[in-house]
């Protein structure tokens, strides 16, 4: 339903590492892609790399570790999503693409055309009313008549290939993400695919989240209060609170 932002980029599905095409490294704007190994202790673990880095080292950023940057980041959109201000904001901006969509739309040029035929018929029948009758006035409004149903055909067809949804519907759309569970996987990829476009790590004390809409408060800046540690010495991270850019 959140179509706002044309340019999101899917979520890859690859080894189940959630931020896959979502992530890009601050420093350098390569994607950070997710990856594994194994460290001198022989303990497996999971992280993302910048892929600049790991293809030629010319850029300075760190591996994250998977669980760290993926907690954090479903984190804030559960926030987000319980966010009643937020959630009307979005609201909004779904009502206005669905403007946009439909004024440049056929739906919108066939209502234009309905008016036109509606202003002929009533036209017509006014003619008639007032007597002023000739042998093409029957043809003429059969072909009203004709055209008007032909309109209507199409009109219905286009609200059932591109619905559109009311205001309510949309809010009780988003407001159903409230009820998730956090750890259950399904969910987390729900929140990721629906709203947000990209997580930008600039280093382990800054990392910005771009929202799938378009508008206010559609970035959140992240100011981490302690950095990710790599490796068996991964102590995840706390944050001050989020504020929209």
């Amino acid at each position: 339903m959140l179509k706002i932002n044309h340019d999101a980029p899917a979520r890859g599905k690859a080894q189940n590492f959630l931020l896959t095409t979502k992530l890009f490294c601050g420093l350098c704007g390569s994607p950070m892609i997710g990856d594994g190994g194994t460290s001198h202790t022989g303990k497996a673990y999971a992280y993302y790399s910048c892929t600049k880095r790991k293809r030629g080292r010319s850029c300075k950023k760190e591996s994250v570790p998977k669980d760290w940057i993926e907690d954090l980041v479903v984190g804030e959109l559960v926030k987000i999503v319980h966010n009643d201000e937020l959630i009307e904001q979005i609201a909004d901006r779904v009502m206005e693409y669905q403007k946009r969509e439909k004024d440049q739309s056929g739906l919108h040029a066939l209502e234009i055309r309905q008016k036109e035929n509606e202003k002929a018929i009533s036209n017509m029948l006014a003619a008639i009313e007032a007597g002023i009758i000739t042998p093409s006035t029957k043809t003429r409004l059969m072909e009203l008549e004709a055209d008007r149903a032909d309109i209507e055909k199409g009109i219905a067809h286009e609200l059932l290939a591109e619905p559109e949804f009311e205001r309510d519907q949309i809010i009780y759309f988003l407001e159903r993400f409230r009820s998730g569970d956090i750890k259950d996987e399904a969910y987390r990829i729900m929140l990721v695919d629906t709203f947000l476009n990209s997580v930008y790590l600039y280093d382990d004390d800054h990392l910005v989240l771009v929202m799938n809409y378009s508008g206010e408060n559609c970035k959140v800046d992240l100011k981490l209060v302690e950095g990710a540690v790599n490796g068996d010495g991964c102590k995840g991270s706390a944050f001050a609170p989020s504020s929209a850019l």
